[in-house]
């Protein structure tokens, strides 16, 4: 999976560790959100912070959290794809 799978919509939101984009998916046509976190420049803590958000994300399969779809790194940063 890469950037180029989607076309990109607006900006959500942001926080302290990114920024969340909504996306729509070139293969299927399906939306969905995709929280990018910087990978390069970040200290080891939130490097290893934000794989653990990936792992628990991937995990947990639950109707009243966001679910996890997919996640790729690319150009220095983290991306999270989610419902």
């Amino acid at each position: 999976m890469a950037s180029s799978d989607f076309i990109w919509g607006s900006k959500l939101g942001q926080g302290a560790f990114g920024e969340v984009f909504e996306a729509t998916r070139l293969a299927d046509g399906l939306r969905y959100v995709i929280k990018t976190m910087a990978a390069h420049g970040s200290s080891r803590k939130e490097q290893q912070d934000a794989l653990n958000e990936v792992r628990l994300l991937a995990g947990l399969d639950h109707p009243r959290i966001v679910r996890y779809h997919d996640s790729f790194c690319e150009q220095g940063k983290l991306h999270i794809v989610m419902e």
